[in-house]
């Protein structure tokens, strides 16, 4: 997106600290900006409530699942909290190898099996994001 934007007719940088992969003519600090662009990713910021502030709009969006597709791991999941108890980590739908898959789905019951195999295969189209331009704290 950095060197996307460029070509469209946008100035962009980065911060100082990121200089080693986009060349230090690319760098500003937030009170030398406009904005700032904050990419939300939809299994992170925006599902546990964050909301875009005052002054910001959501220019783009990326969904690479339909609505019926989102709403599997997160009603999965949903059932998978309810089923280990309040203890249970964090973010963890281990779906990535079989071991994983088949202890979600001996805890979930036999009826899930089928969608907890499904899993991957939603996963590897990639996550939704939303991209945001935040006003910076030096305009």
């Amino acid at each position: 997106m950095v060197l996307e934007l460029p070509e469209r007719g946008f100035h962009t940088r980065v911060e100082p600290t990121r200089a080693h992969a986009f060349g230090s003519w690319r760098t500003a600090r937030e009170t030398e900006v406009d904005a700032v662009i904050t990419v939300l990713q939809r299994k992170g910021e925006l599902e546990s409530g964050w909301v875009v502030p005052a002054g910001a709009t959501v220019i783009g969006a990326y969904e690479p699942l339909t609505p019926p597709e989102r709403w599997q791991p997160l009603r999965l999941e949903q059932r998978m909290r309810s089923a280990l108890g309040p203890g249970a980590a964090t973010r963890a739908l281990a779906v990535d190898n079989s071991m994983g898959r088949a202890w979600i789905a001996k805890a979930l019951g036999r009826d899930e099996a089928q969608v907890v195999e499904h899993l991957p295969k939603l996963e590897s189209r990639g996550n939704s994001y939303s991209v945001c331009p935040i006003p910076s704290r030096g305009t």
